[in-house]
């Protein structure tokens, strides 16, 4: 199944892309900023990282 990684995930585009992706049977690699809001959006098979785009550590992690 392809996994597809979702910057920005919590926020209002985010949250809308996530729905419409998931409802393609893809599977979302999320990086949050907020664990708690990232629980919220994704489910089983999905993955969040901690973290932001300026962080190049938790940013290769989310890619990998």
């Amino acid at each position: 199944m392809n996994r597809v990684l979702v910057t920005g995930a919590t926020g209002f585009i985010g949250a809308h892309l996530i729905r419409a992706l998931k409802e393609n049977c893809l599977r979302i690699n999320a990086l949050v900023r907020d664990l708690d809001n990232g629980r919220r959006l994704l489910g089983d098979g999905d993955n969040f990282i901690k973290g932001d785009i300026f962080n190049t550590d938790r940013l290769a992690e989310a890619v990998r």
